[in-house]
């Protein structure tokens, strides 16, 4: 998916774009993030993590609603699994409205 291959690069712009204004970020175990600009704020403070490499292992789509799995490689060597479940503002999938973020750093 085109939306965390722009996260796995740091092209936030990219992000921005794709989402709507009254966008929600809900990390589980961790934060909701409400809105476009709240967004774009905790991007730029993660882009000093850059990745080295994704693997998506499995991608689902139905109407308006989308998951993707797969694992994040970073350059410090550490490793993130993680599902991300996509809820768009309409069934072209155009923008995102909501993403839940299920992540869990590896040993």
């Amino acid at each position: 998916m085109e939306f965390n291959k722009a996260f796995a690069e740091a092209a936030i712009d990219f992000m921005i774009k794709s989402v709507s204004d009254n966008f929600e970020w809900v990390l589980v175990g961790d934060k909701s993030i409400q809105g476009k600009e709240n967004f774009k704020a905790v991007l730029e403070t993660m882009k000093v993590y850059p990745s080295k490499e994704m693997i998506l292992t499995n991608i689902i789509t139905h109407g308006r609603e989308a998951a993707v799995q797969g694992e994040l490689l970073l350059n410090d060597g550490s490793r993130y699994s993680f599902a991300d479940i996509y809820t768009f503002k309409n069934a072209k999938g155009t923008e995102i409205s909501k993403l839940v973020s299920h992540v869990i750093k590896l040993e």
